[in-house]
């Protein structure tokens, strides 16, 4: 899973290593730089218009937030820190962000929108540079 930050346009992807584990990192035309431990395998991304980096795997759903702000590493063993939580919850395989206010609640936040088989499946995850959880409100449309 792979997005581009919004806050330096560096693309992000998460890396799986077998027996090593999952990981954040950046990528460009000659190097790899570790940034980030990540909960098991995720196969969906995108970051926010806040440079939070949402990911989605056979877990469920979390965030690394604020990427840009994160050093880079050569190694992964050079990563500290444990991976980010997960909030169980059924997903698609890709994700859009949108601001809006769909859950008509008066207040605009930032939603996650995904689309399986014939569901979209819409979580909201923040209010301005608030986020919200977990547990984070979603539905099925």
């Amino acid at each position: 899973s792979c997005a581009i930050s919004p806050k330096d346009a560096i693309i992000h992807c998460s890396m799986e290593i077998e027996s090593k584990g999952s990981f954040l990192v950046r990528v460009d035309m000659t190097k790899v730089a570790f940034v980030a431990k990540l909960p098991g395998w995720r196969f969906a991304a995108t970051f926010d218009g806040a440079g939070n980096y949402w990911i989605y795997g056979e877990s469920g759903l979390s965030v690394v937030k604020d990427v840009a702000s994160k050093p880079s590493y050569s190694s992964l063993y050079d990563l500290s820190g444990n991976a980010p939580g997960v909030e169980p919850m059924t997903l698609g395989a890709d994700f859009a962000t949108m601001q809006g206010d769909l859950d008509k609640s008066g207040v605009e936040g930032t939603y996650l929108l995904s689309v399986s088989k014939n569901d979209l499946y819409v979580v909201k995850v923040a209010i301005g540079t608030d986020i919200l959880g977990p547990p984070y409100q979603h539905w099925v449309i």
